[in-house]
C-alpha cells in the first residue's frame, strides 16, 4: 500500500507547479548553464545552489518525465537513507538478531512514509523542491554527528558541517539548526569538542562559499545567499494573525520577525503538541 501510494504520489509531481523550479537548476548545473542573473537575465532560482547539486542527477534522464522521476527517487532515497540509518542506531544491539532489526526498520520507514504522504504540513517534502533537499542535508549531518560522537574523527565532524553548511545553502531557513551540535556538546560539558565544531563550521561556510563564488561569481552569489533574503516581506506571513488582512510594516528584518516566528511556534506546537511530546520525553529518560 505504501508502495502504491509512492507511485501515485510520483504520477501526481508531473502536474504540480512547484516542478519546474525545482527541476530546472539541477538541470542547468549539470550542463553549465549559469543559475544566477540578477541583472543581465531571468531568474532560474532563488534558492542556494546545492538545491540543483541535490537533484544533479535528474540530467541522466532523456526527456522532462524521466528527469521528475529521477528527482522523485532522489527525494525518497535522501529521506530514508538517513531516517534508515538512524532508526538502525535506535534498535539496534548486539543481542538482536539482524533479521528481526531489518524487518523492524522496513516497517517502521513505511509507517513513516505514510505519515508524510498524509499529513497536509509534510507532504510537501515529496515535492521537487528546496525543502527535502535542506531536509535531507541537516539528517546527513545528524548521521554523521552521531558518527563523530562514537569515534571522534575529525573527518565526521568536518562532513557534519559540511552537511549544514549545504543545508543552508538549500533553504536559509535551517540556519538555526546548523548550531545545535554546538549547543549539545556544551550540555555534555565537551568545550573543546564544542569549539572545535565551530571551527570547522566556519571552515565549511568558508568551503562552500568560495566554491560557489567561482561558479557563478560573488555578486551573485551574495545576492541570492544574503541581498534577496534580506529584503523579504516577512510581514506578508504577518497577514495570518492580523485580523484586518493587512501587513503592518512593508519590511520586517530577521530580528523583527523573532515574534511572528514565536507565534508560528505556538501555533504548530498546539497542533502537534504529540510530536514535540514525544521528542521531549527521551531526553527526560537519558
Amino acid at each position: 500500500m505504501s508502495i502504491y501510494a509512492l507511485w501515485g504520489r510520483g504520477i501526481a509531481l508531473h502536474s504540480d507547479e512547484w516542478v519546474g523550479r525545482g527541476l530546472y537548476p539541477g538541470v542547468a548545473m549539470a550542463y553549465g548553464a549559469d543559475l544566477y542573473e540578477p541583472k543581465s537575465g531571468p531568474h532560474v532560482t532563488l534558492y542556494g545552489p546545492t538545491t540543483a547539486l541535490f537533484y544533479l542527477p535528474t540530467s541522466l534522464a532523456s526527456n522532462p518525465s524521466g528527469a521528475i522521476w529521477i528527482a522523485y527517487l532522489m527525494n525518497i532515497l535522501g529521506l530514508l537513507g538517513p531516517l534508515g540509518y538512524l532508526i538502525h542506531r535506535i534498535l539496534h544491539t548486539p543481542e538482536s538478531p539482524q533479521f528481526a532489526t531489518r524487518m523492524a526498520i522496513a516497517g517502521l520507514l513505511f509507517v513513516f512514509l505514510g505519515v508524510l504522504i498524509i499529513e497536509p504540513t509534510t507532504e510537501g517534502l515529496f515535492r521537487i523542491h528546496a525543502d527535502l533537499p535542506a531536509f535531507s542535508f541537516l539528517l546527513l549531518a545528524l548521521c554523521f554527528f552521531l558518527g563523530y560522537l562514537n569515534n571522534k574523527k575529525r573527518l565526521l565532524l568536518y562532513a557534519t558541517c559540511l552537511c549544514l553548511a549545504f543545508s543552508v545553502c538549500a533553504k536559509l531557513p535551517t540556519l538555526p539548526a546548523t548550531f545545535f551540535p554546538f549547543f549539545f556538546l556544551c550540555l555534555r560539558r565537551r568545550l573543546s569538542d564544542a569549539y572545535l565544531f565551530l571551527i570547522h563550521l566556519v571552515i565549511a561556510f568558508g568551503f562552500t562559499t568560495i566554491c560557489f563564488t567561482l561558479l557563478y561569481g560573488w555578486d551573485d552569489t551574495i545576492f541570492i545567499l544574503f541581498k534577496h533574503i534580506s529584503s523579504s516581506g516577512w510581514s506578508l506571513r504577518n497577514q495570518l494573525f492580523d485580523e484586518t488582512g493587512k501587513a503592518a510594516q512593508s519590511h520586517m528584518s530577521y530580528l523583527k520577525a523573532i515574534p511572528l516566528l514565536f507565534r508560528f511556534l505556538v501555533m504548530y506546537l498546539a497542533e502537534y503538541w504529540y510530536i514535540a511530546l514525544s521528542c521531549i520525553v527521551p531526553l527526560t529518560l537519558v
